[in-house]
C-alpha cells in the first residue's frame, strides 16, 4: 500500500512538472517550431491593423496584454518569461474575416539577423465561415543580441 501511494505521488509530481514546462495555445495544444515556442494564442487580440513586435521586457508585455485585456472581463493572465533567458515575438493579424490560421517559424539566420517567417493556412472546414477576428500568436525563443525581423514572403 505505502509503494502504491508513493509511486502515485512520484507519478502525480511529474504530470505536474512537465505541464509547467509545455507551452500551450488556447485549444491546449503543444505547438514548437524551431527555435520558437507558442507561449499564447486567441482570435481576439483588440489590436485591429497587423503588426510584429519583438518584446525584450516585461513591461512591454504587461503593455501589450493591457491592450488585450481592456474589454476582456476577467482578463488573460500575462504569461511569466525570464527575459534574461528568452525574448517574445508577436504578430497580430489585425482584422481580418478569412478563414486562415497564423502562426510564425524561424527561417534565415544572417550575421546580424534571424528571419522570422509568416506561415498562414486554410482551414477547409470553415471555408462557409466568416468571423470577423483579431488574431495574435505570442511565441518565446531565446534571447539573442541580433535583430529579428518579420519575413512575410
Amino acid at each position: 500500500m505505502k509503494q502504491f501511494l508513493l509511486s502515485l505521488i512520484v507519478l502525480l509530481g511529474m504530470a505536474c512538472k512537465s505541464s509547467k514546462e509545455r507551452a500551450q495555445n488556447t485549444t491546449g495544444q503543444e505547438v514548437e517550431s524551431d527555435s520558437l515556442t507558442l507561449v499564447f494564442q486567441d482570435d481576439y487580440s483588440g489590436i485591429s491593423a497587423p503588426q510584429f513586435m519583438v518584446i525584450k521586457g516585461a513591461k512591454e508585455l504587461q503593455g501589450l496584454f493591457s491592450k488585450i485585456n481592456r474589454t476582456r472581463k476577467p482578463g488573460i493572465p500575462v504569461p511569466e518569461v525570464d527575459f534574461a533567458k528568452d525574448l517574445l515575438v508577436v504578430y497580430c493579424s489585425g482584422e481580418t474575416s478569412t478563414n486562415t490560421s497564423t502562426s510564425l517559424r524561424t527561417g534565415k539566420e544572417t550575421g546580424d539577423t534571424v528571419l522570422v517567417e509568416l506561415v498562414e493556412q486554410v482551414d477547409p472546414e470553415a471555408a462557409s465561415i466568416t468571423v470577423v477576428t483579431t488574431p495574435i500568436c505570442i511565441y518565446k525563443m531565446p534571447l539573442t543580441p541580433k535583430t529579428v525581423t518579420l519575413n512575410e514572403r
